[in-house]
This record gives C-alpha cells, sequence and structure tokens, in this order.
C-alpha cells in the first residue's frame, strides 16, 4: 500500500492518465483475488512456511522490478510507455505472488494456535496488515531518496521484505 502515496507524483512524471496508474494498481489487486484460493490449496499440499516464502520472494522480485521500471522511466531510459508496462508486470507479480503470504500466515496462526487463542491471535495478524496498510503510504515520502528519487520506496520495501525473507528462512518452523 506504500504505492499509494508515490503512484500518482510517478504517474505524473511519465505523463500518464491517472486511469492509467489506478489501473496498473489495480491490476495486482485483481491477480490477488484470482490467486488467493490457489496459495490456500498450495499451502495445505506443500506447507505453509514454502508458500510464505513463495509469497515473501514474489514481493521483494515485484517491488525491485517496480523500482527498476520506475527508475528506468525517470532517468529516460526507457520510454514511459515500456516502463508502465514493466511496472504494471510488476504490480501483476505482486498480485499473483504477494497473495501467499496473508494466505499461508493466516493458516499458519491456525495450526499453532487452540480455538480459545486463535480469535486473538487472527485479529493480531489482522491489525499487523492494517497498520501496514497505514503505515506505509505514510512513510512512502520519506524513501524518496537523492539517487533514486520517486523509486525510493519500492527499494526500501524491497530491502525490507528481503530481511524478512531472511529472518523467515533463519526462524520459521
Amino acid at each position: 500500500m506504500g504505492l499509494q502515496s508515490v503512484l500518482p507524483a510517478i504517474g505524473r512524471e511519465f505523463h500518464l492518465a491517472d486511469t492509467l496508474v489506478a489501473g496498473a494498481f489495480a491490476i495486482s489487486a485483481l491477480m490477488w483475488t484470482l490467486t488467493s484460493p490457489f496459495w490456500a490449496r498450495w499451502s495445505d499440499s506443500i506447507g505453509r512456511k514454502k508458500v510464505i516464502l513463495i509469497g515473501l520472494t514474489g514481493f521483494v522480485v515485484s517491488m525491485t522490478g517496480f523500482g527498476l521500471a520506475a527508475t528506468s522511466g525517470i532517468e529516460g531510459w526507457l520510454g514511459a510507455g515500456v516502463a508502465f508496462i514493466l511496472m504494471a508486470t510488476a504490480r501483476t507479480i505482486y498480485g499473483v505472488f504477494g497473495s501467499a503470504s496473508p494466505i499461508a500466515s493466516q493458516a499458519y496462526v491456525a495450526d499453532r494456535t487452540t480455538p480459545e487463542q486463535r480469535t486473538q491471535a487472527m485479529s493480531l495478524l489482522a491489525s499487523a496488515q492494517g497498520l501496514g496498510t497505514v503505515i506505509g503510504p505514510v512513510l512512502s515520502p520519506f524513501f524518496i531518496l537523492p539517487l533514486v528519487g520517486l523509486a525510493g520506496p519500492m527499494y526500501v520495501y524491497a530491502l525490507v521484505g528481503l530481511v524478512v525473507l531472511l529472518l523467515l528462512l533463519l526462524v520459521l518452523r
């Protein structure tokens, strides 16, 4: 959700219509909706941890790809149209793979809690996700950095995702 506060500025930088910018954002939501049931079934068959890691890897790849596409367009290395198509592709990757982690995380919590603990544990997980939805757009403008400009938030979020991915590889049972 951190992209919400910088995506309009990127769209203006590329001289794109607002509807195109909104479409790039909406495509991830559509893919998320379509692929979530797949990830739920897959987490039952291959395991929660593997699906969580797949989701986080998709997040890191998509944020990095989006950042590189945005940087390439802003710096003029690619035309705005090509850069925008690459950004939309990165958002599609996020929708397809990013949906894996929340689904598997919920299942992981359900697997590891008693019925008495489950409601509180699930509400804490939902609260953490909701907090990220609020904090991401607020923090993003602070990550517009001198060397990378408007793409800075994507690189920062990709780095945070990579750190979480590595921690989960080491810690999650």
